[in-house]
């Protein structure tokens, strides 16, 4: 959430996490991966209002709205977050794990091949 958040005086409930407006990450609106399930799963849901498909849209939406969103803590601890305010998650989280997809006819092309293992090596990193 932004600095000065109206939720961001004192810790943020479960009542309140739940009720305020979420920006959310997806390619479809049928994605409900991450907090979601678990939400579910306790017969929760969150109020999403906005949902984009690219997660380096996220601060920049954020920083000038009143939305909050869920992001990985290794994301958060990136110099693009900076300028928000993180809290912890009123429930325990699954870890997320990130796959990378491509069509089989570029399985052997090198300067596919040479994209992906730097995309690799950069995200092992953060």
């Amino acid at each position: 959430m932004r600095q000065n958040h109206p939720l961001s005086d004192a810790p943020l409930t479960l009542s309140e996490f739940l009720s305020a407006s979420h920006l959310h990450v997806s390619t479809s609106s049928a994605d409900v991966r991450f907090v979601d399930n678990i939400l579910s799963g306790q017969r929760f849901s969150r109020k999403i209002a906005v949902t984009t498909p690219h997660w380096l849209t996220l601060p920049f939406v954020l920083v000038k709205t009143d939305l909050i969103s869920v992001v990985s803590e290794k994301m958060a601890s990136t110099p693009l977050f900076s300028g928000l305010q993180r809290i912890e998650l009123r429930f325990e989280a699954q870890p997320v794990s990130w796959n990378l997809y491509w069509h089989k006819r570029d399985e052997n092309n090198a300067a596919h091949l040479w994209l992906r293992e730097q995309i690799y090596r950069v995200c092992r990193v953060i």
